[in-house]
């Protein structure tokens, strides 16, 4: 039923991480407590440029947001003193690489050069399209610049967002004169005549679109705004009252486009059986799976529904997705 669910840019990567809570209940993990001291030494061991950089950002988030005694802080250091070894591996022809790359230095406070900034501007820009928006790659530029696929239609406001937002993490403002700029703008501007088209379907493109034109200070509509996302808040709640399978990614999208708005909707935030139903997605082994129709912890599911739950102040069981993580951890991300 949800043909365009808002997964655009995750699709490929869901796949990949889809077992990942399975696959580390299926290791044979076995250690003592007499193998804590060591299993905890390689929570801070040097990781390759082979690093998964989208699960450490999203491992990294789900530590923070829970303060969980689970950290594995990567090994930056490669990426930082080559970063033009980066767009050497076919792996990250991809901004999302970029933008997790760059979250994961600001969670890390690690202040970076004006080389390396300068190199990853350079490489950011490469990919704006023809119509001012930003892709994923340079296969995903050329396919939106020909529209050899419809589905980039919907993928571009991820993709633009990435690159807006990684943009302010380098602390580069675009020169309103530039082309680059000009032809932002004008996407965006178009975009926005289009609001009354957006549902609970494209939730996920209006809110990239909100949040990328937020922060290259484009007027915004508020009050038009607002009344679109208090539409596709109420379509939520329908749509969970008759079918009680939404996403957690349709109900974070409504609860991050009211609150970017500033915009307190009380049907939403004091509707406590929506938390129950995130409550009830958890699985045995902690994780938290997209809806009732998967039941296989995913990552990115797992912060989603931490991230609502805990910007709602709802207690999250937390015993066992701890040492989930951890085992996740030691074996995936953090290398001996």
């Amino acid at each position: 039923m949800y043909s365009e669910i808002k997964l655009t840019k995750f699709c490929f990567v869901i796949i990949f991480v889809s077992l990942i809570f399975c696959s580390c209940s299926n290791v044979d993990y076995t250690a003592t407590k007499s193998d804590e001291s060591a299993d905890r030494s390689k929570l801070s061991s040097k990781v390759d440029l082979h690093l998964d950089l989208y699960s450490l950002y999203y491992y990294e988030g789900i530590n923070n947001m829970l303060q969980l005694d689970n950290t594995c802080k990567g090994d930056l250091k490669q990426y930082l003193d080559n970063p033009n070894e980066l767009f050497k591996r076919d792996k990250f022809d991809n901004l999302s690489d970029v933008y997790y790359l760059l979250n994961i230095i600001k969670s890390q406070d690690i202040r970076v050069n004006d080389e390396f900034k300068t190199i990853i501007e350079d490489y950011i820009v490469s990919f704006q399209t023809e119509e001012g928006s930003y892709a994923f790659s340079q296969q995903h530029k050329k396919s939106v610049d020909l529209d050899l696929n419809p589905q980039n239609r919907g993928e571009i406001y991820l993709s633009t967002y990435y690159a807006v937002s990684s943009y302010r993490m380098l602390e580069k403002e675009l020169d309103k004169k530039s082309d680059e700029f000009q032809k932002l703008y004008k996407w965006i501007d178009l975009k926005i005549k289009y609001l009354d088209k957006f549902d609970l379907n494209t939730s996920g493109h209006l809110l990239n679109l909100l949040q990328s034109a937020l922060i290259i200070g484009y007027p915004v509509d508020l009050n038009k705004m607002k009344f679109v996302a208090q539409k596709i808040a109420a379509e939520l709640l329908d749509y969970q009252k008759q079918y009680k399978n939404a996403t957690v990614l349709d109900i974070l999208n409504a609860f991050e486009l009211l609150d970017t708005l500033n915009v307190k909707n009380e049907r939403l935030f004091t509707d406590d059986s929506l938390f129950e139903y995130i409550l009830s997605l958890q699985n045995e082994d902690g994780g938290y799976s997209f809806s009732t129709e998967e039941r296989v912890s995913n990552l990115l599911a797992t912060f989603l529904s931490i991230k609502i739950l805990s910007s709602n102040n709802i207690e999250i069981p937390t015993e066992m997705l701890s040492k989930t993580l951890r085992k996740f951890a030691l074996d995936k991300l953090c290398v001996a």
